[in-house]
């Protein structure tokens, strides 16, 4: 989680930048940093490869991560979703293309708007999620350590 929070950082500054400057000069800059973030952010929360040495995968229910911050579950849930959806697959909803002539030069005209992966995603609110995910996962971790024999250690 501290990746996530390094990274919304960057994009808040350039967010600012831009914000002076009076233009959106950075908005591709500030959305890339923003699904950097958000892909970061998901990791633990997806399958990975740990030989052992960590769980596959965090699972949010088990864990009763967001028993007591509802609010920040269900923007949890929105972040997988955008995620899987938008940035590491391609489903319809974001990347959708439209004909817009059959005939064009003597062959097909498409467009392909550009997805906002990152709209309805708060900085703010993200940065929020961030750290309260990292503090609970921090003090799992450390009352699961403390129980954890020392001759049981990897």
């Amino acid at each position: 989680m501290q990746d996530v929070k390094r990274y919304l950082q960057a994009a808040r500054e350039l967010w600012q930048l831009q914000a002076n400057r009076g233009t959106s000069e950075y908005f591709d800059h500030c959305e890339a940093i923003t699904v950097a973030a958000l892909v970061v952010y998901c990791r633990p929360f997806k399958f990975s490869r740990t030989e052992g040495y960590a769980d596959k995968l965090l699972d949010p229910e088990a864990l009763e991560l967001f028993i007591d911050r509802p609010d920040l579950g269900a923007f949890h849930k929105l972040l997988i979703e955008r995620r899987d959806r938008a940035v590491a697959h391609g489903d319809w909803e974001y990347h959708k293309t439209e004909l817009v002539s059959r005939n064009y030069k003597d062959g097909v005209l498409r467009r392909s708007p550009v997805p906002n992966m990152t709209a309805d995603i708060p900085p703010e609110k993200f940065s929020e999620l961030a750290e309260y995910v990292g503090a609970k996962c921090f003090h799992r971790g450390f009352d699961l350590d403390r129980r954890q024999p020392l001759s049981d250690q990897p």
